[in-house]
């Protein structure tokens, strides 16, 4: 019982810093909307899609630290090609979701191994953008993922019927005049 005591303490003295409130909320925040997006990911066939976006979000990295550029911008960019891609695949029927997901995956990635042998390696640690601490979140940090978790939240909530929908039976959301492309496409990205 008194480890117990000692756990509670614990737990209670870090809620006094401002870095732990921020990581706890930022967590939460981040969970909820991951899990509501969860649930239509893998109904969609799209589980690693996330996986897959954080490997093009390697070499999108590479190539901003190559060029000089801000790294997480040139990771959102090279992301969201990733996306367009993957979503155009699956369109066109070049490949399947999970196909299209790891070809992504393997551009992206192969690209950013290639564009640290040009670079030569880089001064800054490239991994620490890829990984980060949850412990580092600011309160700007706070504020987009608080953001971005509304939006999440508030665009299934809009659409729930018209994605619950779509992950069930595409062809026939088409035929419903769900427009499916332009949804499942803003829904990956």
């Amino acid at each position: 019982m008194e480890s117990l005591t000692m756990i509670t303490n614990s737990i209670l003295d870090l809620l006094g810093y401002t870095y732990f409130q921020n990581a706890l909320l930022g967590g939460i925040i981040a969970a909820a909307a991951c899990a509501a997006v969860g649930l239509f990911l893998i109904l969609k066939k799209e589980a690693m899609i996330g996986d897959g976006i954080a490997h093009t979000a390697f070499g999108g990295i590479a190539l901003g630290l190559l060029l000089g550029i801000n790294p997480l911008l040139a990771a959102l960019g090279v992301s969201v090609l990733s996306v367009i891609g993957i979503s155009y695949m699956r369109r066109k029927n070049v490949a399947p979701s999970d196909s299209a997901i790891a070809i992504m995956l393997a551009l992206g990635f192969s690209f950013g191994l290639i564009a640290i042998s040009i670079a030569g390696g880089f001064n800054v640690e490239l991994f620490t953008y890829l990984f980060g601490s949850i412990l580092a979140i600011d309160q700007i940090d706070l504020l987009f993922v608080s953001l971005l978790g509304l939006i999440v939240l508030l665009f299934i909530g809009f659409f729930r019927r018209e994605l619950l929908s779509l992950v069930f039976d595409e062809d026939d959301s088409r035929v419903m005049g769900i427009p499916t492309n332009t949804l499942s496409l803003t829904f990956d990205l």
